[in-house]
């Protein structure tokens, strides 16, 4: 299973993705303006389009090749 570790400006975008969204209970606060969440979460969440870009963008800015 894949866990995301976002900052507050990517989780803000994540969350704004969906008009009816609120901060609370949106993955797990690790540290401050750090956020947790898993793959099936974005997936339930908003849909699987989301949840591929988010994996994508997470492998292209974070995963050293």
């Amino acid at each position: 299973m894949d866990i995301f570790r976002l900052n507050s400006r990517e989780m803000r975008a994540l969350l704004g993705t969906s008009s009816n969204s609120s901060s609370k209970d949106k993955g797990e606060t690790l540290e401050s303006g750090v956020f947790e969440v898993t793959y099936n979460q974005v997936l339930t969440e908003y849909g699987q389009d989301i949840a591929e870009s988010l994996l994508e963008y997470i492998r292209t800015t974070r995963m050293k090749s």
